[in-house]
């Protein structure tokens, strides 16, 4: 579908008695289009953007987990209860 853009603009003539009208029409299909697919591509970025968010969140979810258990089993391994604090 063609996408047409109509301006007009005006301005006194010189006599200041008459008004000169200059009207353009504009095919503005292919930035429409433009626009769109640079609208589709953020939108998919923002979805990789926020896996990627909820992926690293999970990875250091991981490793807070790894470093308690080392902790843990530290104390096991010293002759303690394993537990903190305690």
């Amino acid at each position: 579908m063609r996408r047409l853009l109509r301006q007009r603009r005006g301005e006194a003539a010189e006599d200041g008695l008459s008004f000169n009208v200059f009207d353009s029409i504009r095919d503005i299909s292919e930035n429409v289009r433009q626009a769109e697919e640079l609208r589709r591509l953020a939108e998919g970025n923002s979805l990789l953007y926020h896996e990627l968010q909820h992926r690293v969140k999970n990875n250091l979810a991981i490793l807070a987990s790894l470093v308690d258990l080392c902790e843990y089993l530290s104390a096991v391994l010293a002759g303690g209860s394993g537990l903190r604090g305690g």
